[in-house]
């Protein structure tokens, strides 16, 4: 019985040490997204605030946000779709597949990748995917 006692004890600990350094972690986060938000709000000039901007999009919490595809926000299926279609045209080399792709899809809400909530995580990025189709969709005009 106290082998099962000392067992459950260990077991305990790990998992306690598991959570505090998460804890640790998530505040050390929060005060440098803190810290660099307070930065951004004293910049005297927007190449100052821009630089602040892409240190706070390069933190890991923003940086999983950004890299993360799904959200309810906006049909990612629909617009993982359409960056599949033009890049395969342009491995093939058809570029009336390209522009009927392009031509047929040419609302700029597409996806409703306008939505203010995809925004609201990083300053100068969005969504890894939204990059990427907007990215595609340059390359083919």
């Amino acid at each position: 019985m106290t082998q099962e006692i000392s067992d459950q004890i260990t077991i305990m600990k790990d998992i306690t040490e598991y959570y505090r350094d998460e804890i640790k972690d998530s505040i050390k986060t929060k005060s440098k997204m803190t810290e660099i938000k307070s930065l951004m709000q004293k910049a005297n000039s927007y190449s100052s605030w821009r630089s602040l901007a892409q240190q706070y999009d390069q933190l890991p919490v923003v940086e999983a946000q950004v890299n993360e595809v799904y959200s309810p926000y906006y049909d990612y299926e629909y617009l993982q779709e359409l960056v599949k279609c033009m890049i395969q045209a342009r491995e093939e080399e058809d570029s009336l597949k390209l522009i009927e792709v392009i031509r047929s899809h040419s609302n700029r809400n597409v996806g409703n990748n306008n939505c203010p909530f995809l925004y609201r995580h990083a300053y100068n990025r969005s969504k890894r995917l939204i990059e990427q189709y907007q990215e595609e969709l340059a390359k083919g005009l």
